[in-house]
């Protein structure tokens, strides 16, 4: 796995993002996702990852339609994975789409009970997104 700390659109995308320089922000994260797709040996949790960056600095600029695709674009890059899905959750709960913020915790819970598996140096255990969804969940369900 490449260090996204060694990137250096990665560094920038940090720094802009910290001092709320949306549009900086953007491009940059943009420029370290197309260098990561073209490279040899693609990392897709990591390339999951940059898409919810992506996602992230779009739904601050209030661009909710382009954060959506890039949410939806994180999760199948992943292959559904845990932490995807908890930020998609994330995302439909700060639109105010309850609905599907439930229904998208209901599917955490049921893999991350199904395969369960420690905490490694690159992810949470499944334990912590179980808990995680249940606590979004219980937040939303009483809507």
């Amino acid at each position: 796995m490449n260090l996204l700390s060694l990137n250096e659109d990665y560094n920038n995308y940090v720094f802009f993002i910290s001092n709320n320089e949306f549009k900086s922000a953007e491009e940059a994260i943009k420029k370290c996702i197309k260098n990561i797709e073209v490279s040899d040996q693609v990392d897709f949790d990591q390339l999951s990852y940059l898409y919810q960056c992506l996602g992230n600095v779009l739904y601050s600029n209030g661009d909710l339609k382009k954060a959506l695709n890039f949410y939806k674009t994180s999760i199948e890059v992943a292959n559904f994975s845990l932490l995807s899905l908890l930020q998609f959750s994330k995302f439909l709960a700060g639109c105010n789409k309850y609905k599907p913020t439930i229904e998208n915790c209901n599917k955490i819970i049921e893999m991350a009970a199904k395969n369960p598996y420690p905490e490694s140096e690159t992810d949470f255990s499944s334990e912590y997104y179980l808990n995680k969804a249940r606590e979004l969940k219980q937040q939303y369900e009483i809507l």
